[in-house]
């Protein structure tokens, strides 16, 4: 039961991870453009 929710909770931070870094990268890429 416990690894269930590390499980779950390790997938929702990658997933977080993975939003924030397409962020990072449009306003890397705005700069660039800029």
């Amino acid at each position: 039961e416990y690894f269930e929710i590390f499980l779950s909770r390790m997938l929702m931070c990658r997933r977080a991870a993975n939003f924030l870094n397409c962020e990072f990268e449009l306003v890397i890429n705005g700069a660039k453009l800029l």
